[in-house]
């Protein structure tokens, strides 16, 4: 009897402990007003993407109203999952405790599973999280409630939900695809559905894309008896964020998309019950300052809530769910007549006056408008005609004078670097210098004219291709530093990090506006500095090229800066200009940068220098075809390269041969289409890649190639490249053949880009 009472005794005292300890623990913590809280935030990806953004804005929104009575302070770190899907633990704990080494962490909270994970393992006694207030709401963590770790969320609820949702609306629907990337939450979504009663005779499909590749395939393949539940799912290591995919699934599947997180609606999704991450956060901050002011950790009691596109249950005739309350539609229908009656009828009854006025006017003017509408249809007819034969005949003149103009043309800039590597004396250098600068000169005075013929007939057109912005800044540079040799013209750069990244866009044409200014800028300089700057600018999903170019040299007066852009016009207009040029460069600088959705402008002062900036819109590019931009001859070396080349000039062809003999190849000459299949079909072997002149007697270069592609000369040669090698400044799309190359080159032809193209084509 006196064992059982001392018993009794213990056990009393036991509860009695058990009680008040943890109460005491709490009080321990509860802070007075004006105290500090330093509560650490750790987030499972970077602040850029919209649900971790929302995230942050909930926990910083929530502190507001504590701050006349704390001082809080929010420190949030990322464990950075898009880089890999991966965490190091023990890297990341290394790095907060180097980090904070001398802050006290008065609370932790977490989003994920990983954060909770970090949290669980690092929270253990002795650690900078013992004894502390930690809170995680996740979606796919076990629920835990304990005086100092409190773990909560409801995801797998709002599954259910949105299953029931789906079989409501969709009773015939045999798969459902479930659509996300991270894959402890995934599995445990996948689980929890197939468990569930309400998803009985439905096929779930795991489906966790990766790429762009695999979303496009999958978009290509699903069935029509099907639907897709959305999770967050980014791609491409996280260049393409969930809404993106959200966009691309809402505006392409023709069935019905479920998603749970309110982000991804707008994008053409169907919706469902969804959670909002900003009160999410916002509860979750205000259950751990619950801590601090009563002792134990809140809870966090964010409800979802039925949102769905009205457009979407519209597209897909889908029925409400009598079972969801308080729904929220977006693109809510409207009837105007019975939102606002008496306006409709208001409305109506105006527009019929009107009607009434405008068809007795119309009868006394019809017979008045028809004569003249008569008249002015066949002045205009005539005035078009006679519009487009003048344009048909201009265009054929330039078209003809820029093949009988960059024929020769080619001949001369084509012998001076073969002359170049001959030993020359300091005159014969000279004189080969003059020659070179005539040449270009004559070339950028034919360019500037076709160029503009283009810009007054709309007919512009950006070939586009990938590259980065530091191997066009690097020709600019070699450029600028060539045609300042021996000046006392300093040329100095200006980019920043972001400069190499892979772009989309025409670089020859960007190369073009960068030349034109550069080449104004050292023309009007005698002596000083021209600064050629560049940064990029990520914007959404696309780039902006930001460039500048400044100089210390004439500068331009007020007056004349607001006619720089017109064309013809020159500063100087007197016939003993210091300066020559046609007047077209700045002119042809503004189309192509409008033509880039951007825009240019200059500021000046005269007798200072003037700066010419502009930004154009550029698209993403793909790095590894980017590098192909950078080919140059040297990638030939290793390449025992046959090559025939089919050109009726004389001049041509000796100076392409030469240019070709210099890199090692061996070239065979023919005179015209007809002679090439001659040697085509003698030889099939003989050659690695054929260079062809457009323009030729007995049978032209798209007659000869379209020969080829065809299988006349033998299934050897069929698939052979082929360059085209045109005067014109673009191949002509009507005719046959134009497909059949693989690509061209415009006379005259500079050595370098020969051997990148036939590098390039090689490799193809």
């Amino acid at each position: 009897m006196k064992i059982k009472s001392v018993l009794f005794c213990l056990c009393w005292l036991f509860l009695q402990l058990a009680v008040i300890a943890p109460v005491k623990a709490a009080k321990s913590h509860i802070v007075t007003p004006g105290s500090e809280i330093n509560i650490l935030i750790v987030l499972s990806f970077q602040q850029k993407y919209p649900w971790t953004r929302k995230l942050t804005d909930g926990y910083f929104e929530a502190v507001k109203k504590y701050h006349d009575k704390y001082h809080i302070n929010l420190f949030v770190e990322s464990m950075q999952l898009e880089i890999d899907g991966e965490v190091n633990y023990v890297d990341f704990h290394t790095s907060i405790l180097k980090k904070y080494q001398d802050t006290q962490i008065d609370a932790v909270i977490g989003d994920s599973i990983h954060a909770y994970t970090y949290i669980d393992k690092y929270g253990k006694d002795n650690s900078k999280y013992h004894n502390i207030p930690k809170l995680v709401y996740s979606d796919n963590v076990p629920r835990r409630q304990e005086p100092l770790f409190v773990v909560q969320g409801r995801a797998n609820f709002q599954v259910i939900d949105n299953i029931k949702l789906l079989r409501y609306q969709n009773p015939d629907v045999e798969q459902l695809f479930v659509i996300n990337n991270a894959k402890a939450f995934h599995r445990k979504v996948i689980s929890h559905i197939k468990k569930s009663p309400e998803a009985e005779g439905l096929q779930i499909i795991n489906m966790p894309l990766k790429s762009s590749r695999d979303l496009n395939d999958f978009i290509a393949n699903i069935g029509n008896n099907a639907a897709v539940l959305l999770l967050p799912t980014s791609l491409n290591n996280g260049t393409i964020l969930p809404a993106e995919v959200a966009y691309k699934l809402g505006q392409n599947l023709q069935v019905p998309v479920y998603t749970l997180w309110e982000q991804m609606l707008g994008t053409g999704v169907l919706g469902g019950s969804v959670i909002n991450p900003f009160i999410i956060a916002k509860e979750s901050m205000d259950a751990v300052l619950h801590y601090f002011e009563h002792g134990t950790i809140g809870q966090v009691n964010h409800q979802p809530r039925w949102i769905l596109d009205y457009e979407q249950l519209d597209y897909f005739n889908l029925p409400v769910p009598d079972f969801a309350t308080d729904i929220t539609y977006l693109n809510p229908e409207r009837h105007i007549w019975l939102d606002y009656p008496t306006e409709f009828g208001l409305f109506i009854f105006l527009c019929f006056t009107l009607l009434l006025a405008l068809m007795y006017m119309r009868q006394r003017q019809l017979r008045i408008a028809v004569l003249q509408t008569e008249h002015a249809r066949s002045l205009a007819e005539q005035n078009q005609q006679l519009a487009e034969n003048s344009l048909l005949a201009k265009t054929k003149f330039l078209a003809t004078v820029s093949h009988e103009i960059r024929t020769p043309i080619n001949g001369i800039t084509g012998a001076v670097p073969l002359i170049e590597k001959e030993p020359l004396t300091d005159k014969q250098k000279h004189y080969t210098n003059m020659i070179k600068y005539c040449g270009d000169s004559l070339l950028n005075t034919v360019n500037d004219i076709l160029d503009f013929s283009k810009m007054e007939a709309k007919e512009f057109v950006l070939h586009k291709s990938h590259f980065t912005a530091h191997q066009l800044l690097t020709d600019i540079q070699h450029y600028a530093n060539m045609i300042v040799s021996g000046r006392p013209i300093k040329i100095s750069m200006e980019i920043d990090q972001l400069i190499d990244v892979p772009i989309y866009g025409d670089i020859h044409r960007i190369q073009q506006i960068f030349n034109n200014l550069v080449n104004n800028a050292i023309k009007f300089t005698e002596a000083g500095q021209v600064v050629i700057g560049a940064k990029v600018e990520v914007v959404e999903q696309q780039y902006i090229l930001h460039a500048w170019i400044e100089d210390t040299g004439l500068g331009i007066d007020e007056k004349h800066q607001k006619m720089l852009f017109t064309p013809f016009n020159q500063i100087n207009n007197t016939l003993s200009k210091p300066h020559h040029g046609t007047g077209l460069g700045l002119a042809i600088c503004a189309e192509l940068v409008r033509l880039m959705n951007g825009e240019i402008t200059v500021s000046s002062q005269l007798n200072e220098g003037s700066r010419f900036a502009f930004n154009i819109c550029l698209e993403p590019g793909d790095y590894q075809l980017s590098q192909q931009y950078a080919l140059d001859e040297s990638a030939i070396d290793s390449f025992d390269v046959s090559v025939l080349l089919v050109e009726d000039n004389s001049i041509n062809q000796e100076v392409i041969s030469a240019q070709l003999d210099n890199t090692g190849m061996a070239v065979t000459l023919a005179d015209n289409g007809a002679a090439a299949l001659d040697m085509l079909r003698l030889t099939p072997d003989k050659f690695d890649i054929i260079l062809m002149d457009l323009q030729m007697p007995k049978m032209n270069g798209y007659e000869a190639v379209s020969q080829i592609r065809s299988g006349v000369c033998g299934e050897a040669v069929k698939h052979i490249p082929v360059i085209a090698l045109t005067a014109h400044m673009e191949l002509d799309e009507k005719q046959a053949g134009f497909s059949d190359f693989d690509s061209h080159l415009v006379k005259p032809i500079k050595p370098h880009l020969l051997c990148q193209s036939i590098v390039k084509n090689l490799k193809a």
